[in-house]
C-alpha cells in the first residue's frame, strides 16, 4: 500500500526547458536513521563509521568523502523527499529512476527499501515529476521472486500516471542493473509476462544478450579500467547506441568510493570530480552524441558511498545542479535552490508547530507550481533572509576565524578571517550536527556580518570555508530582554 500524498492539491506545472533531451536522475532509497529503523543504516555507517560521533566541525561521522548539505537523513522522510524532488524539478530533471530492489528477496532490508521507494513514488505527483525503476535482480532467490517483483510493479507502479513510459506504444520504462542473477534469455521469457503489458526493457550496457530479443536497448553507466571513463562513454555512443532501438546515456560528477575506508572491500576505481569538470565533460559528451541517444540518466543523485552524488553537499554546494540547469536550459538558478533548502531547514526547525507547517505547505505548493515570488514572500514572513554586509571589524581574537560578540546577544554576528583567507562558504550547525544555516556568498570577502539570526538560545558551531580549507569556532547565542 502506497503512502498518501503530501499536498491535496498537486503541483503539476511543468518546467520549461530549451533542451528537449529527456533527463532522469538515478536515485538511491536506502538511507535509514534511528528514527526509522532504530539504528543508522549501513549506507551511512558501512563497517567502520558511527554517525553518533559528532566532530568538532559539527558533522556526524558517515561513510562518505562528502557530507550532505542537510546532514544524514532517512530516505522516507517526507521533508527530505520534498527537498529532493523540488531540487530536481528546478534543475529541469524530468523524473527519478529509483534503484529498486523489489518486494521480495534475500536481502534483509528488502521491506524497508520498499517502504522508502513507495514513499518517494507517492510524492512524485505532488511535484509534477515522473518516476521509473532500475530493477536489481542480485538478491532474487528464484525466478518466482522476480515474477513477484514484476507483479508488484504491475499492481502498484505501472498504473500511476507519473510512471515513465516510452516508445511508439508508450510502454513503461524498466531498466535492470545487469542482469546479475538471471542471465539466460529463457528466464526472462518466463518472467516478463507478469508485468501485465509490454515494457520498454533496458539492461545495462553490453548486457542485452542476457535478456535476448526482449531487450529494447541498453543504458550506459560510470566505469573506468585501464581505459579512460570518457573513452568508454564515447565508444558506447558511437559504436553501440546507433544499433539499439532505445539508448540511454549517462552523465556523472565523478567516482570516489568509500569502500576501502568503510571496511567494505576494495575501492573499485577513481574518477576525480575536478571541481565539476568531470560533470561538464560527461554532459558535453552526451550533447555531442545527442542524435545517438534517446534520453540521459544522471548517475547518481545520492550514492554517497560511491561519491557520485548530485545532491548538494558541504563540499560542492549547489554547483552540480546548477550545471544541470545550464544543460537542460531552464530559467532558474542558484536562488531557487537556496529557497528550497531554506524550506527544508524551516520544516525541521518548526516540525512541531502546526500553524507554521501549514504555511510551509503553501510554500511547497507555490514552488511546485513554479510560483517563486509567492513562495519567497511566505518564507520571508516566517524567517527574514540573513543579510551579509562588509563591516570595519576590530582586532583579531582567534587563529583563523574571529567571532564577536561571543556570546551573541543582539541578533547580529560578526566574524572575519586572517588576511588572504577569503571566506567563500558559511555554515552554522548546532551541537547535534543539524545544519541551521548555510550560505555561499556571491563575492569572497574576509569579513562578514549576519543580521537577524533567528535561532534559539544555545551553543553553535560556525564553519567558514576559504581557499586553504575549513575553520570552525563555537559561539553562544543568548537573547536579551527588549
Amino acid at each position: 500500500m502506497l503512502l498518501g500524498i503530501l499536498h491535496p492539491l498537486a503541483g503539476q506545472q511543468a518546467v520549461e526547458k530549451t533542451n528537449p533531451m529527456r533527463v532522469y536522475m538515478h536515485y538511491m532509497p536506502w538511507f535509514e536513521t534511528p528514527e526509522t529503523v532504530g539504528v543508522w543504516g549501513w549506507h551511512w555507517t558501512m563497517n567502520t563509521m558511527d554517525p553518533n560521533v559528532i566532530g568538532s566541525d559539527g558533522q556526524r561521522e558517515i561513510a562518505s568523502h562528502y557530507y550532505p548539505l542537510i546532514g544524514p537523513y532517512a530516505s522516507r522522510d517526507r521533508d527530505v523527499i520534498e527537498y529532493h524532488l523540488l531540487l530536481m524539478k528546478y534543475a529541469g530533471i524530468d523524473g527519478v529512476l529509483i534503484n529498486w530492489y523489489g518486494s521480495v528477496g534475500s536481502n534483509g532490508d528488502v521491506k524497508e527499501l520498499l517502504k522508502s521507494s513507495d514513499s518517494i513514488v507517492s510524492y512524485t505527483d505532488d511535484f509534477g515529476m515522473q518516476f521509473g525503476v532500475v530493477l536489481e535482480d542480485r538478491f532474487s532467490r528464484s525466478i518466482d521472486d522476480v515474477k513477484e517483483n514484476f507483479a508488484y510493479l504491475r499492481d502498484n507502479y505501472f498504473n500511476r500516471d507519473t510512471y515513465i513510459r516510452y516508445g511508439e506504444d508508450q510502454d513503461p520504462l524498466v531498466c535492470i542493473f545487469g542482469p546479475i542473477t538471471f542471465e539466460d534469455p529463457a528466464d526472462w521469457e518466463e518472467i516478463l509476462p507478469e508485468a501485465g503489458e509490454e515494457i520498454e526493457f533496458l539492461p545495462l550496457w553490453y548486457e542485452s544478450n542476457n535478456v535476448g530479443t526482449l531487450a529494447d536497448g541498453e543504458y550506459s553507466w560510470v566505469y573506468q579500467d585501464d581505459k579512460d571513463h570518457l573513452s568508454h562513454l564515447s565508444s558506447f555512443y558511437t559504436n553501440r547506441a546507433p544499433g539499439l532501438k532505445t539508448a540511454m546515456g549517462s552523465a556523472y560528477p565523478g567516482f570516489n568510493d568509500f569502500y576501502a575506508e568503510g571496511g567494505a572491500g576494495s575501492s573499485y576505481f577513481s574518477i576525480p570530480h575536478d571541481s565539476g569538470s568531470t560533470l561538464t565533460e560527461t554532459l558535453n559528451r552526451a550533447d555531442q552524441y545527442k542524435n545517438n541517444i534517446d534520453m540521459l540518466e544522471l548517475v547518481t543523485f545520492n550514492d554517497f558511498g560511491e561519491g557520485t552524488m548530485f545532491e548538494p553537499t558541504l563540499e560542492t554546494g549547489f554547483d552540480y545542479l546548477e550545471r544541470i540547469q545550464s544543460f537542460t536550459g531552464v530559467s532558474y538558478g542558484k536562488a531557487e535552490f537556496e529557497m528550497i533548502h531554506r524550506l527544508y531547514i524551516l520544516r525541521k526547525e518548526f516540525e512541531n508547530d502546526t500553524d507554521t507547517q501549514q504555511v510551509l505547505d503553501q510554500v511547497s505548493l507555490h514552488l511546485s507550481n513554479l510560483e517563486v515570488e509567492q513562495a519567497s514572500q511566505l518564507l520571508e514572513s516566517l524567517s527574514p533572509t540573513l543579510i551579509f554586509q562588509h563591516e570595519d571589524l576590530s582586532e583579531p581574537n582567534g587563529p583563523w576565524v574571529h567571532i564577536f560578540p561571543n556570546p551573541m546577544t543582539d541578533g547580529i554576528l560578526y566574524f572575519k578571517s586572517e588576511p588572504g583567507e577569503e571566506i567563500t562558504r558559511i555554515i552554522i550547525s548546532d551541537l547535534n550536527g543539524k545544519i541551521v544555516y548555510h550560505a555561499g556568498p556571491q563575492e569572497a570577502k574576509d569579513q562578514y556580518c549576519i543580521r537577524d539570526l533567528n535561532l534559539p538560545d544555545g551553543v553553535y558551531l560556525l564553519s567558514l570555508q576559504g581557499a586553504h580549507g575549513i575553520s570552525t569556532a563555537k559561539f553562544s547565542l543568548i537573547h536579551t530582554p527588549k
